[in-house]
Protein backbone atom coordinates (compact mmCIF):
# COMPACT_ATOMS: atom_id res chain seq x y z
CA UNK A 1 0.00 0.00 0.00
CA UNK A 2 1.11 3.52 -0.69
CA UNK A 3 -0.54 6.46 1.07
CA UNK A 4 -0.42 10.20 0.66
CA UNK A 5 -1.52 12.49 3.50
CA UNK A 6 -2.11 16.07 2.43
CA UNK A 7 -3.54 18.09 5.32
CA UNK A 8 -4.03 21.81 4.73
CA UNK A 9 -4.44 24.73 7.13
CA UNK A 10 -7.68 25.53 5.28
CA UNK A 11 -9.02 22.09 6.35
CA UNK A 12 -9.49 21.04 2.68
CA UNK A 13 -6.90 18.26 2.67
CA UNK A 14 -7.19 14.70 1.41
CA UNK A 15 -5.59 11.39 2.34
CA UNK A 16 -5.36 8.77 -0.40
CA UNK A 17 -4.14 5.16 -0.55
CA UNK A 18 -3.59 2.76 -3.44
CA UNK A 19 -3.53 -0.99 -2.71
CA UNK A 20 -4.43 -4.48 -3.87
CA UNK A 21 -6.58 -6.80 -1.76
CA UNK A 22 -5.97 -10.53 -1.26
CA UNK A 23 -8.14 -11.33 -4.32
CA UNK A 24 -5.88 -9.31 -6.61
CA UNK A 25 -8.35 -6.40 -6.95
CA UNK A 26 -7.09 -2.81 -7.01
CA UNK A 27 -8.52 -0.02 -4.87
CA UNK A 28 -7.98 3.55 -3.80
CA UNK A 29 -9.43 5.01 -0.65
CA UNK A 30 -9.76 8.73 -0.10
CA UNK A 31 -10.60 10.59 3.11
CA UNK A 32 -11.47 14.23 3.67
CA UNK A 33 -9.60 16.23 6.27
CA UNK A 34 -11.37 16.60 9.63
CA UNK A 35 -9.17 18.95 11.70
CA UNK A 36 -6.05 21.14 11.56
CA UNK A 37 -3.74 21.78 14.52
CA UNK A 38 -2.03 25.08 13.71
CA UNK A 39 0.47 24.73 16.59
CA UNK A 40 1.78 21.36 15.40
CA UNK A 41 0.86 21.91 11.74
CA UNK A 42 -0.81 18.51 11.37
CA UNK A 43 -4.26 17.40 10.36
CA UNK A 44 -6.55 14.49 11.06
CA UNK A 45 -8.81 12.77 8.55
CA UNK A 46 -12.47 11.75 8.80
CA UNK A 47 -13.09 8.02 8.28
CA UNK A 48 -16.80 8.75 7.80
CA UNK A 49 -16.01 10.51 4.49
CA UNK A 50 -14.17 7.54 2.98
CA UNK A 51 -14.73 6.82 -0.68
CA UNK A 52 -13.39 3.60 -2.22
CA UNK A 53 -12.65 3.31 -5.92
CA UNK A 54 -12.09 -0.08 -7.52
CA UNK A 55 -9.67 -0.05 -10.46
CA UNK A 56 -9.11 -2.49 -13.31
CA UNK A 57 -5.70 -3.52 -14.64
CA UNK A 58 -6.32 -1.37 -17.71
CA UNK A 59 -7.08 1.67 -15.57
CA UNK A 60 -3.82 1.19 -13.66
CA UNK A 61 -2.03 0.91 -17.01
CA UNK A 62 -3.61 4.19 -18.11
CA UNK A 63 -2.46 5.85 -14.88
CA UNK A 64 1.04 4.57 -15.60
CA UNK A 65 0.87 6.04 -19.08
CA UNK A 66 -0.03 9.38 -17.52
CA UNK A 67 2.75 9.21 -14.91
CA UNK A 68 5.28 8.25 -17.62
CA UNK A 69 4.28 11.22 -19.81
CA UNK A 70 2.62 9.13 -22.54
CA UNK A 71 -0.77 10.81 -22.15
CA UNK A 72 -1.90 14.15 -20.64
CA UNK A 73 -4.71 12.83 -18.44
CA UNK A 74 -6.63 9.82 -17.22
CA UNK A 75 -10.37 9.93 -16.59
CA UNK A 76 -12.80 7.31 -15.34
CA UNK A 77 -16.51 7.01 -14.67
CA UNK A 78 -17.79 4.29 -12.32
CA UNK A 79 -21.51 3.83 -11.72
CA UNK A 80 -23.31 1.49 -9.35
CA UNK A 81 -26.84 1.36 -7.99
CA UNK A 82 -25.79 3.56 -5.05
CA UNK A 83 -23.20 5.97 -6.41
CA UNK A 84 -21.41 7.54 -9.33
CA UNK A 85 -17.66 8.17 -9.08
CA UNK A 86 -15.90 10.49 -11.53
CA UNK A 87 -12.11 10.60 -11.65
CA UNK A 88 -9.72 12.98 -13.37
CA UNK A 89 -5.97 12.46 -12.94
CA UNK A 90 -3.93 14.95 -14.96
CA UNK A 91 -0.62 16.75 -15.30
CA UNK A 92 -0.37 19.83 -13.12
CA UNK A 93 -0.42 23.23 -14.79
CA UNK A 94 1.44 24.78 -11.83
CA UNK A 95 4.32 22.43 -11.05
CA UNK A 96 6.65 20.65 -13.45
CA UNK A 97 6.41 16.87 -13.11
CA UNK A 98 3.45 17.09 -10.72
CA UNK A 99 -0.10 15.78 -11.10
CA UNK A 100 -3.54 16.39 -9.65
CA UNK A 101 -6.11 13.76 -8.76
CA UNK A 102 -9.73 14.82 -8.52
CA UNK A 103 -12.46 12.40 -7.43
CA UNK A 104 -16.16 13.24 -7.15
CA UNK A 105 -18.63 10.84 -5.58
CA UNK A 106 -22.34 11.47 -5.87
CA UNK A 107 -25.45 9.54 -4.97
CA UNK A 108 -26.99 7.76 -7.97
CA UNK A 109 -30.42 9.14 -7.15
CA UNK A 110 -29.31 12.71 -6.28
CA UNK A 111 -26.47 14.40 -8.18
CA UNK A 112 -26.49 17.31 -5.70
CA UNK A 113 -25.42 14.92 -2.92
CA UNK A 114 -21.68 15.08 -3.69
CA UNK A 115 -18.32 14.70 -2.03
CA UNK A 116 -15.25 16.08 -3.80
CA UNK A 117 -11.65 15.07 -3.15
CA UNK A 118 -8.52 16.71 -4.50
CA UNK A 119 -4.95 15.49 -4.16
CA UNK A 120 -1.83 17.14 -5.51
CA UNK A 121 0.97 14.69 -6.32
CA UNK A 122 4.44 16.24 -6.55
CA UNK A 123 7.07 14.88 -8.95
CA UNK A 124 8.90 12.81 -6.30
CA UNK A 125 5.58 11.36 -5.08
CA UNK A 126 4.64 10.58 -8.68
CA UNK A 127 7.78 8.43 -8.98
CA UNK A 128 6.75 6.47 -5.88
CA UNK A 129 3.19 6.09 -7.14
CA UNK A 130 4.38 4.96 -10.58
CA UNK A 131 6.64 2.30 -9.08
CA UNK A 132 3.93 1.13 -6.69
CA UNK A 133 1.37 0.80 -9.49
CA UNK A 134 3.89 -1.26 -11.49
CA UNK A 135 4.44 -3.43 -8.41
CA UNK A 136 0.67 -3.90 -7.94
CA UNK A 137 0.25 -4.98 -11.56
CA UNK A 138 3.11 -7.49 -11.24
CA UNK A 139 1.62 -8.87 -8.03
CA UNK A 140 -1.80 -9.19 -9.66
CA UNK A 141 -0.26 -11.14 -12.53
CA UNK A 142 1.36 -13.50 -10.01
CA UNK A 143 -1.92 -13.85 -8.07
CA UNK A 144 -3.96 -14.52 -11.22
CA UNK A 145 -1.40 -16.97 -12.58
CA UNK A 146 -1.37 -18.86 -9.26
CA UNK A 147 -5.19 -19.03 -9.25
CA UNK A 148 -5.19 -20.31 -12.82
CA UNK A 149 -2.56 -22.94 -12.08
CA UNK A 150 -4.36 -24.20 -8.97
CA UNK A 151 -7.75 -24.33 -10.75
CA UNK A 152 -6.71 -26.50 -13.69
CA UNK A 153 -8.98 -29.49 -14.03
CA UNK A 154 -7.91 -32.97 -15.01
CA UNK A 155 -8.89 -32.33 -18.62
CA UNK A 156 -6.49 -29.38 -18.80
CA UNK A 157 -3.67 -31.47 -17.35
CA UNK A 158 -4.29 -34.29 -19.82
CA UNK A 159 -4.48 -31.86 -22.73
CA UNK A 160 -1.12 -30.39 -21.77
CA UNK A 161 0.38 -33.86 -21.43
CA UNK A 162 -1.01 -34.85 -24.84
CA UNK A 163 0.54 -31.83 -26.56
CA UNK A 164 3.88 -32.53 -24.90
CA UNK A 165 3.74 -36.10 -26.20
CA UNK A 166 2.98 -34.78 -29.68
CA UNK A 167 6.13 -32.68 -29.58
CA UNK A 168 8.11 -35.90 -29.09
CA UNK A 169 6.57 -37.81 -32.00
CA UNK A 170 3.16 -39.01 -30.73
CA UNK A 171 0.13 -38.05 -32.74
CA UNK A 172 -2.59 -35.94 -31.10
CA UNK A 173 -5.99 -36.35 -32.73
CA UNK A 174 -7.56 -33.10 -31.46
CA UNK A 175 -5.50 -30.04 -32.38
CA UNK A 176 -7.93 -27.55 -30.80
CA UNK A 177 -5.98 -24.89 -28.84
CA UNK A 178 -9.05 -23.18 -27.39
CA UNK A 179 -8.96 -23.02 -23.61
CA UNK A 180 -11.86 -22.31 -21.34
CA UNK A 181 -11.46 -18.99 -19.54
Amino acid sequence: MISFYKPQSSNNGTACSFYMNSNGEFFSELLKQKTWDSNRKIGTFNKDTKVSVKWSQLELAEMLNLLEGKQPKFSAFHKSSKQVVKVLFAKSDKYDGAFSLSVTREASDDSTNQQKYFLGVYANEAVLLREHLKYLLQESFRTNDAKFSSNKNDYGKQETLGKTDAAYGSKVEDEDDDMEW
